[in-house]
């Protein structure tokens, strides 16, 4: 049986369309390299006053427009995964906050799984 929380996290996907990965620096010249060499490979980067983002747009093989196609033996790090707690995906993934989990829904809502009943 699959929860509420899958059926948002399967409906959005995102961390499944994207690599992501945080490099620490302490030399601005450094930084200024690094995005150089990243943005030159048609990657996202966000610069931030200690650090840059580097966000890899490649969607995991097993992703389909239905969402994951193994998502029931997934791989044990994909179920560890928690989008709101990555610094890169947190404004993206689809679930609402942990301490707000328990939400109920109006007649008029328009998430995943209320489309999905309507």
């Amino acid at each position: 049986m699959i929860t509420k929380e899958e059926m948002i996290c399967i409906g959005c996907g995102e961390c499944c369309r994207v690599v992501t990965f945080t490099i620490n620096y302490t030399v601005k010249k450094q930084c200024d390299e690094m995005v150089e060499f990243y943005k030159t490979r048609g990657f996202k980067v966000k610069m931030h006053k200690d650090r840059i983002e580097v966000i890899i747009p490649t969607a995991c093989p097993k992703l389909t427009k239905y969402g994951c196609s193994i998502y029931g033996s997934r791989p044990e790090l994909c179920k560890k995964y928690d989008g709101r707690d990555d610094p890169i995906l947190k404004d993206v993934c689809k679930l609402p906050p942990k301490d707000e989990f328990n939400f109920s829904h109006s007649e008029n809502c328009n998430c995943f799984i209320c489309r999905k009943r309507k």
